[in-house]
């Protein structure tokens, strides 16, 4: 794996990445297997290495926010390296997953910390079927205009028909309200996941001009706000003081 420096788009800011893109398809498939089933390889010891070295920089740099993009298999590295965080490391990293073949959990590091999946990308299918599942199934009940309530009453209600074979409404009844608890859980764990449209059936590009659109934002959105000139503050005391 190599480790990259590039300066990035404003003069004063630096973007570091990780980029491991010369590996073969296969050495690829067989670390996003082992990831999946809970086993680290060594590029999750280098991203440990990598999310610390980007908090020692923003502890020079006046705790500065600590900002990840992480796509596709990067989002499964990313959450493995966490857990070799202390907690308090873990809540200075504000982390954004886009087409990740794992999901960053909620409380797994700074609350605003999300992962995106555009609906066409079967990347997050394959690596996180149930939550995604379930990620799809809100997002069209949204666009239904469905409150988040009338989704999980739907899958529940839904699973009664699918599961039962017995049209006693008591007992319908009765096992889509445990359905409806179980759904409840569930969607919590992906209170932090969004999907958002694509132009591209299954597309899975970091180009996405979706997930790209997100990035931008969070990057004006995190950026530096330059402070006023002097002058112009004392201009403005001048001019309230006059008004007074």
């Amino acid at each position: 794996m190599n480790m990259k420096y590039k300066t990035a788009w404003k003069e004063g800011e630096t973007a570091l990445y990780i980029d491991f893109s010369d590996r073969k398809f296969a050495a690829k498939i067989g670390v996003a297997i082992l990831l999946k089933i809970g086993v680290d390889t060594p590029i999750v010891k280098n991203a440990v290495l990598f999310l610390r070295h980007l908090l020692a920089l923003s502890e020079q740099r006046d705790n500065s926010p600590v900002i990840v993009f992480a796509h596709s298999q990067g989002a499964a590295i990313v959450e493995h390296a966490l857990m070799s965080l202390s907690k308090d490391e873990r809540k200075k990293i504000r982390i954004f997953t886009f087409g990740g073949w794992s999901f960053v959990a909620p409380d797994a590091a700074h609350p605003e910390s999300h992962n995106y999946a555009s609906v066409g990308d079967l990347i997050p299918r394959m690596g996180s079927f149930n939550l995604q599942y379930l990620a799809i199934r809100r997002y069209e009940g949204f666009k239904e205009g469905l409150s988040l309530e009338e989704i999980i009453s739907r899958l529940a209600f839904g699973d009664a028909i699918k599961d039962l074979d017995n049209f006693d409404a008591r007992i319908i009844e009765k096992y889509a309200q445990d359905r409806s608890k179980y759904y409840r859980e569930e969607f919590k764990k992906i209170s932090n996941v969004t999907v958002v449209d694509s132009g591209s059936l299954w597309e899975h590009s970091f180009n996405n001009d979706s997930y790209q659109a997100i990035v931008r934002m969070k990057i004006d959105q995190y950026r530096p706000k330059k402070e006023p000139k002097a002058e112009l503050l004392e201009a403005k005391n001048l001019l309230v003081e006059s008004l007074v």
